[in-house]
């Protein structure tokens, strides 16, 4: 990398978007008025649709007429929404004003984010315009306030700057039409355009957005990149909320009226809250650079339980009207209850598969990720019984203590009974001899490592097969394996570490030189020697093991096309995408993550969810 490559180099635009100081006591002062005036509205609105709601009023405008009980429930339900609604925009644009209250991008967010909440998000404040119509015009003038700053800040994200001039034309023609929009709701100005258009231009002045944002995307560094997805992701979020809100009620005017027209206000403008509440706290996120890089398996993940949670509701409906006309043709009388049951059995069977196969093909086409998420087998615990082998020799060699297990294979301490040599014999797991692609692997690990001779790499002595047993009997290392010995002396100062990834890398070179390549560096696979010099000094020195998923430069790679092939935490991006066809650079990479590990004590990335550790590995610096 050099030092003209900016993509790794995250831009720092604070400097420009300080205030100047005199300024900066003004702008403070503007913007606890304008959030005070905000505050207050939201605050007032909720003192007023409380008492309505207490003396039998109704809150909400257009609750269809479903009697006094519905009434009652439903201008509850919709009153705590539009508090729960409007109470993360005040959240957040606190939290930006007392982290960067001089920086004017940061104030403008803040102000935005207020004024938007308190106002617009807030859909009790009609209310306040019926009791006391002198509010009309403050009211008025925080919502055209939030409006417009919300369409400058989606269109110049992140920095406040228009990525060209025909996005500055567009924002500005946004502008205008929601600066119309809403002097038309205020009975400011005339707007005579049939309903439907309404939400259509209203999703497309937000929408655009999306596009001014792709226009941006070629001038910004990557952190910044991470940040237009956070917001971009709640941007869509809430615009399909507001689609599903009010598209279908523009187009049909008769779908609110009766219990099926509450039961769609109640579905939908939860869906709408949800959605404009995930807003702010996307932006939130974004602004402070928390946790930016976690974008993308949020996505991912929201993809596939979106996607999911839609088609189990359609599997459900489905079910219920088929299972209900069925019922209805045999009995001769609705049976809803068990017509219910019957579609939650057929949604619950159907939920995981449904799930593990959409996460496959999303993984697979949208992410480019092209290994299993099961980490490997994990090795018995250590008071599990250990199944030992049958024979108490192997070969020429006799079987002794356990000093090792793995998912595919233990190792044990042996010695040849004659020579009085301590070696370390490998031992196939009972189940994995029983097939065939496991008995080559192991087969194919003792071809690789017989046709190696480094000082770094162990050394086979023999291999065999006695009585369905298959083993190869390698060089007995004095010491823990690295990762043992990191658990207990990380960080290591670079005079211990260094000759270690000195020796590692060594073989690393050797082995690559004779067409192999690992692909599964990783602490558990180093062995760490101890000798002494002749000094009496005592040394140190890294032994590479575990070829058990080497690839062969130009051989057959048909055993690697299946399953995980290397480790999580260590495995390089383009062994997540093809690992059959990797070169040497994918084991640098590993040796890269083992050598951060060594210095720093922790791994680059950390994640409890191996999808995430995959994207992770794919898209973070």
């Amino acid at each position: 990398m050099s030092a003209n490559d900016k993509s790794y180099i995250p831009s720092d635009t604070t400097m420009s978007q300080k205030i100047n100081g005199r300024w900066l006591p003004f702008i403070r002062f503007v913007w606890a008025v304008v959030l005070g005036a905000s505050l207050l509205v939201f605050v007032v609105t909720t003192i007023i649709s409380a008492q309505s709601l207490g003396d039998g009023g109704r809150v909400y405008g257009s609750i269809p007429d479903v009697g006094e009980a519905g009434a009652a429930f439903s201008g509850l339900y919709f009153f705590i929404l539009s508090i729960v609604g409007a109470i993360p925009f005040f959240v957040v644009a606190t939290v930006l004003f007392i982290r960067k209250s001089d920086n004017w991008w940061m104030m403008l967010v803040s102000v935005m984010l207020a004024t938007f909440g308190g106002v617009f998000v807030n859909s009790n404040t009609y209310v306040l315009e019926e009791t006391f119509s002198l509010w009309i015009v403050a009211i008025f003038l925080l919502g055209l306030i939030g409006n417009l700053s919300f369409v400058y800040f989606l269109y110049t994200l992140p920095d406040g700057r228009y990525a060209n001039r025909t996005v500055q034309i567009v924002c500005i023609m946004a502008m205008a039409w929601f600066a119309i929009q809403i002097l038309a709701s205020f009975d400011f100005l005339p707007l005579n355009i049939p309903v439907i258009i309404i939400p259509i231009l209203s999703i497309a002045g937000y929408g655009g957005a999306v596009w001014a944002q792709d226009a941006h995307a070629e001038q910004l560094d990557e952190a910044q990149q991470q940040q237009v997805k956070w917001i971009r992701f709640g941007l869509i979020v809430a615009l399909i909320g507001y689609a599903v809100r009010f598209l279908p009620e523009a187009a049909f005017p008769t779908l609110i009226q009766g219990t099926p027209g509450l039961i769609f206000l109640i579905v939908t403008q939860l869906l709408l809250v949800v959605g404009l509440s995930s807003l702010p706290v996307m932006i939130g996120i974004s602004m402070v650079r928390y946790r930016l890089w976690e974008i993308d398996f949020f996505i991912n993940r929201s993809l596939v339980y979106g996607i999911v949670v839609v088609t189990i509701l359609i599997v459900m409906g489905v079910t219920l009207l088929v299972m209900q006309s069925i019922l209805v043709a045999v009995t001769g009388s609705n049976q809803v209850t068990i017509a219910l049951l019957v579609a939650a059995v057929v949604a619950g069977a159907t939920f995981q598969p449904l799930r593990r196969r959409l996460q496959r093909w999303v993984d697979k086409h949208l992410y480019d990720i092209h290994v299993a998420y099961s980490k490997p087998r994990p090795a018995p615990m250590p008071n599990a019984p250990i199944a030992q082998p049958s024979q108490k020799t192997l070969g020429a060699y006799e079987v002794q203590d356990l000093i090792g297990r793995g998912g595919m294979a233990n190792v044990y301490r042996g010695e040849h009974p004659t020579l009085h040599q301590t070696v370390a014999i490998k031992v196939m797991l009972a189940d994995q001899a029983q097939e065939a692609d496991f008995r080559s692997r192991f087969e194919r690990e003792a071809q690789a490592i017989a046709s190696l001779r480094h000082s770094n790499i162990v050394k086979l002595y023999d291999f065999g097969e006695a009585d369905g047993t298959y083993y190869m009997v390698m060089e007995y290392i004095d010491g823990p394996n690295l990762r043992d010995y990191l658990q207990k002396n990380a960080p290591l100062p670079m005079s211990e570490a260094l000759p270690l990834l000195n020796g590692i890398a060594s073989a690393l070179d050797y082995a690559h030189e004779q067409g192999l390549v690992h692909r599964d560096i990783k602490p558990s696979n180093v062995m760490v020697q101890n000798g002494t010099l002749h000094t009496g000094q005592q040394t140190q020195q890294a032994i590479l093991t575990d070829f058990g998923i080497v690839k062969m430069v130009g051989g057959s790679s048909a055993l690697t096309r299946t399953g995980l092939v290397g480790t999580l935490d260590y495995i390089a991006p383009e062994q997540i995408k093809d690992a059959k066809d990797v070169d040497g650079r994918a084991d640098l990479y590993s040796l890269g993550v083992m050598a951060y590990e060594m210095v720093t004590g922790q791994r680059p990335f950390t994640a409890s969810n191996p999808g995430a550790l995959l994207i992770a590995h794919l898209q973070q610096p």
